[in-house]
């Protein structure tokens, strides 16, 4: 921890120590006991009338003090001792320890090199042996454990840092900048002594990805995820045409061609020997499923799914499917279609949607029952 400091840290001794040269206590003047900061720290005493001098000064390590009283250990900092008498002066200066203590970063050697023809140079910057920049990205002294910044030869990164295990380098870790291997992105990635692998990046355009195997692999799986969840069950409302779930997809969601929506719907329909049950699917409007019509005699289970994949600014395909247990004659239902959906504004919200809609003699509240969905959205690759 470093040591605590005050300005103005300054008395007189009012009694000097005993042995002048070697004893371990010293009184400052009367009340200046409380000008010095909470021990330990290191002082300089030198004589009254002068400066403070290699061959007049001594620099000593205060490590208590009682109202006045100072208990010292001597010859500090490579300092010697004097004889301290009444009337010295005695302070809290800046000496080489305290630069020490809060300027870690200067750097104990030059290892400039130039990169490549540029009079650009990186130096080795060092922090308690820990911490280094230089123009190779390895390590200057073998540290088993060490945490590196600068420049990687291997990957050709414009800036990274790592975790460098030991002299194999098998079980490093990095986060690098640019490069070679990724221009313009962050990535992360574990080296086991031969290749880099299982690299995670964040590329200019704020998209996640996953690298299979070594790092120079071009394949980048994006990552995407679940941006809404339906857990509630919503039914249809008498025989009209009722929202069962629907979600405003945020504006500029698919704002790269090649980027998708997925969203899975299950649900049932009530029993009934007239009425019957129709749902459809709707993106921006336009609809991308219709179940048309359906007779239900039994109880039966559904599930529908849609794909929505941006071809551009304006237009979106779309896939969907629906699948129930069974239909008009017992016979099961199955139904895919395909839509090119134009005129969209994709740099707007757009909603995605189900409704249900109950008719016939017979139709009622909750003849359509949605039970659970989900949306996700999935970058373009």
């Amino acid at each position: 921890m470093a040591d605590a400091h005050k300005n103005f840290a300054y008395s007189t001794v009012l009694t000097a120590p005993s042995p002048a040269s070697s004893g371990t206590s010293l009184v400052v003047q009367s009340g200046d006991g409380t000008k010095f900061p909470a021990v330990s720290f290191n002082a300089t005493v030198w004589p009254a009338g002068a400066q403070p001098l290699t061959t007049n000064a001594e620099i000593v390590r205060v490590t208590a003090i009682s109202t006045d009283t100072f208990t010292i250990t001597r010859t500090q900092e490579s300092t010697s001792a004097r004889s301290i008498i009444v009337g010295d002066q005695i302070a809290q200066t800046i000496t080489v320890a305290t630069l020490e203590q809060y300027i870690p970063l200067i750097p104990t050697t030059d290892n400039s090199t130039d990169i490549g023809s540029s009079s650009k140079e990186f130096h080795d910057l060092y922090m308690g042996d820990a911490i280094q920049f230089n123009n190779s990205g390895h390590v200057i002294n073998n540290t088993a454990t060490r945490l590196d910044l600068g420049f990687n030869s291997d990957t050709g990164a414009g800036f990274e840092i790592y975790r460098y295990n030991d002299g194999s380098r098998a079980g490093e870790f990095r986060v690098v900048y640019g490069g070679a291997i990724a221009q313009g992105n962050v990535f992360f990635y574990q080296y086991d002594g031969t290749n880099f692998n299982s690299v995670v990046t964040l590329n200019g355009s704020g998209r996640l990805g996953i690298v299979a195997g070594a790092a120079t692999n071009s394949t980048n799986a994006k990552i995407g995820g679940t941006i809404f969840d339906h857990l509630v069950d919503a039914g249809n409302v008498t025989t009209g045409e009722t929202d069962l779930y629907s979600d405003s997809i945020p504006a500029s969601t698919l704002s790269a061609d090649g980027d998708k929506i997925t969203a899975e719907y299950g649900g049932i329909f009530v029993a009934h020997a007239t009425a019957t049950r129709d749902i459809k699917c709707y993106f921006g409007g336009t609809v991308v499923l219709d179940t048309g019509a359906l007779s239900t005699a039994t109880a039966e289970s559904w599930d529908i799914k849609v794909t929505l994949i941006r071809e551009g600014s304006t237009v979106v395909r779309s896939v969907a499917s629906v699948v129930s247990s069974t239909s008009v004659g017992g016979a099961a239902f199955n139904d895919v279609v395909f839509t090119r959906i134009t005129g969209l504004t994709l740099s707007n919200a757009n909603t995605l949607k189900i409704t249900g809609t109950a008719a016939g003699v017979g139709a009622a509240t909750n003849d359509i029952v949605a039970k659970l969905g989900m949306v996700q959205w999935k970058p373009n690759a």
